[in-house]
């Protein structure tokens, strides 16, 4: 393997739905261990069924604020579906989240472009949605007020009936959005397989190929999640992803015949082996 998310300026994980300060700890001691500039907190989580978790809302403020109180250097990454909860947001994170089910909500993206133009924002491509219609999104938060350079088109996959979880990422469609535009590119494979055991893999491609970065799901006990539980993974195993690649970062040159690099390379063929 001879990827390095060091290179990579928007890598992202956390939970799909903030839960609890106990959640949230460990998790950021992680992002913080492995220098992962962006910590995943969702307030508010769109879900398709009204009674399933809706996210704490405004209460879960506190808890970012642990959570700077202990790990100053990290940044927040929130989801809003409205001008309201974007009000709520905006002072507490640097980068404002579009969900797939929102990225035509155009009113909502007059509305971010007008009251959020100093931090990041992401686009997530809806997963049914075309190319042209995902920059076309996007153009309407340039036009409303955000730098086209703090925009970030996210990848989450199609719904396709023949994928094995009836989802496909479609790294054709991401890199074609990165040559045709001046916006950052990254990958979620956390959505985009919907399917804890293929998320690494996938993210191993998404790192070696030529994205702004990735956003990965996790959870201190992904079984126990309150959304999701099916594609979080749990934090020993993103650890040994996150070491792997802080290792490869030290290591002079990326000399792929380095005893270091072996050890790296032989992990991820036990790695690989035990998901084949």
């Amino acid at each position: 393997m001879s990827f390095d998310l060091n290179t990579k300026e928007f890598v992202i994980i956390g939970p799909c739905s903030l839960e609890s300060w106990e959640q949230m700890a460990p998790i950021a001691q992680l992002a913080d261990k492995y220098q992962v500039p962006y910590l995943r907190t969702p307030l508010f989580k769109p879900r398709t069924h009204p009674d399933s978790f809706q996210g704490l809302g405004a209460e879960g403020l506190n808890i970012l604020k642990q959570i700077r109180t202990n790990y100053p250097d990290l940044k927040f990454v929130a989801e809003v579906g409205s001008l309201e909860q974007l009000l709520i947001v905006r002072e507490s994170v640097e980068m404002i989240q579009i969900g797939a089910r929102n990225m035509q909500n155009f009113e909502l993206l007059k509305s971010i472009g007008q009251n959020y133009q100093n931090q990041f924002v992401m686009l997530k491509r809806g997963w049914g949605n075309n190319l042209k219609e995902w920059l076309a999104s996007a153009q309407y938060l340039v036009n409303y007020g955000v730098d086209a350079k703090k925009i970030i088109l996210c990848e989450r996959g199609t719904r396709n009936a023949c994928a094995p979880a009836q989802v496909t990422l479609d790294f054709a469609l991401a890199l074609k959005a990165k040559q045709m535009s001046h916006f950052h590119v990254i990958i979620d494979p956390s959505h985009g397989t919907s399917d804890r055991s293929m998320v690494l893999p996938m993210a191993e491609v998404a790192t070696a190929l030529n994205f702004d970065g990735l956003m990965i799901e996790c959870h201190p006990y992904p079984n126990e999640s309150y959304s999701d539980a099916h594609q979080a993974l749990g934090l020993e195993e993103l650890e040994i992803f996150l070491g792997q690649n802080l290792m490869l970062r030290q290591t002079a040159a990326y000399d792929e015949t380095a005893p270091q690099l072996k050890i790296i390379n032989k992990n991820f063929d036990d790695f690989d082996n035990r998901h084949a």
